[in-house]
């Protein structure tokens, strides 16, 4: 197996989902050459409830939702920072679809491993969720799927 020099770990911020990936993650990257980045991706509010039909044009409530969402997201990905001994200039939090993010991340960070999780479903690969199909193929660097 190489050496990697820099691992972007993909997580979503429920305790339960990034526990293995993040364990897994920091395991990878124990070499002092390796550097490890988290990112979370937040979707867009109008996104999430209309499925995009406000094409952008959320009211100023939603506007504060979608706020609140990354504020409190920033905040989590902080503290799993923290407790990780994760320099705070790696770790992302952005706004957008979840696959476009990773990729266009990898991309800018030079990454050579993304580390990610796909919900415990024990079928084939053919079978693993969106996000997972959605950047297998399309990033430039190795891929490590995790089963949660």
């Amino acid at each position: 197996m190489s050496t990697y020099q820099h691992i972007l770990l993909a997580i979503d911020l429920t305790e339960e989902s990034y526990d293995g990936l993040l364990e897994k993650a920091l395991e990878l990257s124990k070499s002092d050459q390796c550097r490890l980045s988290i990112l979370h991706v937040v979707r867009p509010v109008g996104y999430t409830y209309d499925r995009g039909l406000t094409m952008g044009l959320l009211d100023d409530s939603m506007k504060k939702l979608q706020e609140e969402a990354i504020s409190q997201a920033k905040s989590k990905l902080a503290e799993i920072a923290k407790t990780n001994s994760i320099p705070e200039d790696r770790m992302h939090c952005t706004l957008g679809k979840t696959t476009k993010e990773i990729i266009k991340l990898s991309k800018e960070l030079n990454v050579d491993l993304v580390v990610a999780g796909s919900h415990g479903n024990p079928s084939p690969l053919q079978h693993v969720g969106t996000t997972i199909r959605g950047i297998i193929d399309k990033l430039d660097c190795d891929t490590l799927i995790i089963r949660r």
